[in-house]
């Protein structure tokens, strides 16, 4: 069974409907989902959400609250309204490839950067690099806050255990081609000579087809299209343009949130979606399968399927790193949903993660995160929820 998973992101992972009275299918497992309703049989609803439709099937559905003829149409209108200021936006996107001019110096190439619109920057370009690294002067210079900052260590041009800290870039320019909110390392300690301001690595430049001219000492910089973007991608159909990024053969969808200001500086948080497919880990969410199927006439399922999670946690933590909170187990009819919940004490971050495992053989196995600063967890957790909401896996029709 091929599985789609179908994700709607508007501003951070969701547009709201509008304060207006909605279609609202309220279903058994305490959700409930707003849109309205564009289609029924005596086994199915659809709902229209203004981006797309997700077929309910009746025996998961606990009741239907129903707009007025008149509120249905005030919600289309401003379904109509988000569809026309799309299109304007895409309209006035700019998709014309972009020729940055490149220096070369002992066979490196760099490249002259403009850094949050008012200091200037030249960067080697290291397409090897998962972010932008500063230098350590580049650090003052930007006045990055590394007091109380967590730091970490990396390694680059020959220097190892080089200190740094995370930080955000609200612009990095590259003649004129803009990249905002880009994921930044900052040295604190002396960088080598050789890499002069930094390096501009692939938090840049994944956000654009590049070419490296190096006859004519050009770099080739298109902005990506949604389009681009799903034909990159093998497991997910996504509506909306994103990151897509691959860890040990993995394909994850990375939504970020805005930044949040704490004491160890500016933090996002983030929903992500991964598809398993690496063998040891499709082979531990078969054991759970293997555990669910032996059990699942027992009465205390849902107990004992909990339980096994948090022992599980234990044994897979360290408790000085991380420290348990939940646990819970869901069972739906195409697949089991397993639920944790913990903090990651290093990072100050609370975590919620969902593993989803197919029913069928062979299974296909799913992981949904949402991390967010301990502090902030409650008042973006709603939106994690919609956006859980916001998607359903299906067979493919």
């Amino acid at each position: 069974m091929k599985i789609k998973i179908f994700t709607f992101v508007f501003f951070f992972l969701f547009v709201l409907i509008s304060e207006t009275s909605s279609d609202t299918i309220h279903l058994k497992n305490g959700r409930k989902m707003e849109g309205l309703i564009k289609k029924e049989t005596e086994d199915a609803v659809w709902l229209d959400l203004g981006i797309g439709s997700v077929k309910f099937r009746r025996e998961e559905i606990e009741r239907v609250d129903r707009s007025s003829s008149e509120e249905a149409d005030v919600i289309r209108q401003e379904w109509q309204k988000n569809e026309d200021l799309e299109i304007e936006a895409g309209e006035k996107e700019d998709y014309t490839p972009k020729e940055v001019g490149f220096s070369r110096e002992s066979g490196h190439i760099f490249v002259n950067a403009l850094l949050n619109d008012n200091v200037e920057a030249t960067l080697l370009l290291d397409t090897g690099a998962p972010m932008i690294l500063l230098s350590d002067h580049m650090t003052k210079k930007l006045g990055i806050k590394t007091h109380g900052v967590k730091v970490a260590t990396t390694s680059v041009l020959g220097v190892s255990d080089l200190r740094i800290v995370y930080t955000v870039l609200d612009s990095v320019k590259v003649e004129g081609v803009e990249a905002r909110n880009v994921d930044t390392e900052a040295a604190l300690d002396e960088t080598p000579e050789l890499m002069k301001d930094g390096l501009l690595g692939l938090a840049f430049l994944r956000r654009f087809n590049f070419q490296i001219d190096t006859v004519n000492k050009k770099l080739i910089l298109e902005k990506r299209k949604t389009q681009d973007i799903l034909e990159q991608t093998e497991y997910f159909s996504v509506m909306v343009p994103s990151d897509w990024w691959s860890w040990r053969d993995e394909e994850i969808l990375k939504i970020k949130g805005p930044n949040l200001t704490v004491k160890t500086g500016p933090i996002k948080p983030y929903i992500s979606i991964r598809k398993y497919v690496r063998k040891e880990r499709i082979s531990y969410m078969k054991r759970w399968k293997d555990y669910y199927d032996l059990r699942r006439n027992s009465p205390e399922l849902k107990h004992e399927m909990s339980e096994g999670l948090e022992r599980g946690f234990y044994r897979s933590y360290s408790q000085d790193s991380y420290t348990f909170i939940s646990s819970d187990f869901e069972e739906m009819k195409d697949f089991i949903l397993l639920h944790t919940i913990f903090i990651d004490n290093e990072e100050h971050a609370k975590r919620y993660e969902i593993d989803l495992i197919t029913k069928d053989e062979p299974i296909k196995a799913y992981l949904l995160r949402f991390s967010c600063v301990e502090q902030y967890f409650d008042k973006y957790l709603p939106v994690f929820e919609k956006c859980l909401k916001s998607f359903s896996i299906l067979p493919n029709q």
